[in-house]
């Protein structure tokens, strides 16, 4: 009989008799009494009975079940419930007696299961209980299968020194910020930089680090597609401390047209006679109403305008290639003799239109 096998007991089965003679072997498995009133039935488990208590011909049974007045012994895999608990199997005579008993290896079982402490109910390593106080090891805890709650840093050997050593995310506050180290192994927060700066590294500096400004940077701030526009003004693209680099790539629809340029605020052009010019391709020493850079049906080059919004005075210089049979190469240098601070810049062609490409860079450095 297997050690983990469940075993039925009532307490009110009364002594029954024989009515058939039961014989000697392991085959002889049906057992017909005369009243088997309040014997258990097998449906909790297999039971035990006892034929000729105290005679020599006593026999402990394990039966099956019980239906009526008629038992089953068990049977199964090997293991027959006859001549059990240290008994032998013999031949019994009808008016023998036999009794619902507990055994002896019932007993033993039970005394076995108090002392336990390992494997208990069939399972192998130590045993766990649920309010004793125990030590556990070698024991793998899955947390796809278990949940654990209420755990104090405290309970668990080894956390609370961990976890001094992490990291706490409140060291940042906010999108961008870095953690560095300030020292061996001391760590800080340094905030986020602004917008177009980069991070250089620094001696003087508590962190070592830096948010520093570019050497020198090209920030697109404006940009035109004319098609056959007679002007274009570039809002917001002159500036009081910083050079804007206007790079053209242009068809002016009249080849003998140049184009030209004009500082503006609001949609109102600088257009007195203030503009002072001259160049390599140019008479110099000139005054106009604009600044001319170029004489050409198609052609490319770059304005520079320096310090347009501001006070003081604004200086152009121009630099393009016009031509296709005969191109040429063209220098124009200009100012504007007006100590005004214009933040936009107009360009247009002497005559016609224009068609093409225009961006305006914001050139800075530290």
């Amino acid at each position: 009989m297997t050690t983990d096998m469940r075993l039925e007991h009532k307490g009110g089965a009364r002594i029954a008799r024989l009515a058939n003679t039961l014989g000697n072997s392991t085959a002889d498995l049906t057992i017909t009494c005369d009243d088997l009133t309040g014997w258990p039935t097998g449906s909790t488990g297999p039971f035990f009975a006892c034929i000729g208590r105290g005679t020599a011909t006593e026999e402990k049974v394990l039966c099956l079940s019980r239906s009526g007045n008629v038992l089953t012994v068990y049977n199964s895999g090997g293991d027959n419930g006859r001549a059990r608990d240290n008994t032998v199997i013999t031949s019994h005579a009808i008016n023998d007696t036999i009794e619902h008993i507990f055994t002896a290896d019932e007993a033993d079982r039970a005394n076995a299961h108090i002392e336990a402490t390992s494997g208990v109910h069939g399972r192998t390593g130590a045993l766990v209980g649920t309010t004793d106080t125990q030590t556990l090891t070698g024991k793998t805890m899955s947390g796809a299968s278990n949940t654990f709650s209420n755990i104090p840093q405290s309970a668990i050997t080894g956390l609370v020194a961990d976890l001094a050593a992490k990291i706490a995310a409140s060291i940042v506050d906010a999108k961008g910020d870095l953690i560095v180290a300030t020292a061996a192994d001391t760590v800080a927060r340094l905030a986020v930089g602004a917008n177009d700066r980069y991070l250089r590294a620094d001696s003087g500096e508590a962190s070592g680090l830096e948010w520093a400004a570019p050497m020198w940077a090209a920030e697109l701030v404006g940009s035109a597609d004319p098609s056959a526009a007679a002007s274009v003004t570039l809002e917001d693209v002159l500036f009081a401390d910083h050079v804007t680099l206007i790079v053209y790539d242009l068809i002016l629809s009249s080849s003998s047209s140049t184009l030209l340029a004009r500082m503006s605020d609001g949609g109102v052009d600088a257009s007195g006679a203030n503009y002072n010019y001259g160049g390599y391709s140019a008479a110099t020493g000139q005054t106009s109403a604009v600044v001319g850079f170029l004489n050409a049906d198609g052609s490319q080059g770059t304005i520079h305008v320096a310090r347009g919004n501001n006070a003081a005075k604004t200086r152009f210089m121009g630099v393009c290639a016009s031509g296709i049979g005969a191109p040429v190469a063209a220098h124009q240098a200009a100012a504007h003799d007006v100590a005004t601070a214009y933040p936009d810049l107009t360009l247009f062609p002497g005559a016609g239109t224009m068609t093409g490409r225009i961006r305006a860079y914001k050139i800075r450095n530290a």
